[in-house]
């Protein structure tokens, strides 16, 4: 995400080979623990 900050959920979880809803969940846990930043606006991808 840091390398490609317009990565959306959807990419991601076929990059990673998972689903999609697994991803979402994960990038919602890691920005509610503050390990990685929530974006500003929400058009930015991974919030797809």
């Amino acid at each position: 995400m840091t390398q490609n900050p317009t990565i959306t959920y959807k990419e991601l979880a076929a990059s990673i080979n998972r689903s999609t809803s697994t991803v979402k969940r994960h990038v919602q846990e890691l920005k509610a623990s503050g390990a990685v930043p929530g974006s500003g606006a929400q058009k930015a991808a991974v919030g797809k």
